[in-house]
Order: C-alpha cells, then sequence, then structure tokens
C-alpha cells in the first residue's frame, strides 16, 4: 500500500491485491479497481508510486 500526497490536500491511496491494483477510499474504507496487471510475477509484498517528474 502507498498513500500520495498532491501537496494541496488531497490523498490518493493504492493498494496491490493479488494482481490487480485498486484506489482505496479511506474514509469508507471502499477499493476501486484500477488495472490488473497481467505480467506481474509472484511474491510482491509492497508497492511505491513515484512522484511526477
Amino acid at each position: 500500500m502507498d498513500i500520495v500526497s498532491d501537496g494541496m490536500g488531497s490523498t490518493i491511496t493504492y493498494v496491490l491485491a493479488g494482481k490487480t491494483l485498486h484506489t482505496i477510499d479511506l474514509k469508507t474504507g471502499t477499493p476501486t479497481p484500477l488495472v490488473n496487471i497481467t505480467d506481474l510475477p509472484d511474491g510482491i509484498i509492497d508497492i511505491t508510486v513515484l512522484p511526477a517528474m
């Protein structure tokens, strides 16, 4: 899981469940699937979101 701040008061929470990347609404705990990553190797235990360059 990684929480990204836009520096203006908003945040987006990302979590990887299996091979599906989700966003999480931290107020309700509701996940929203974004994409299934088919080429992802098994055993991933953590993710990091890099800031835009």
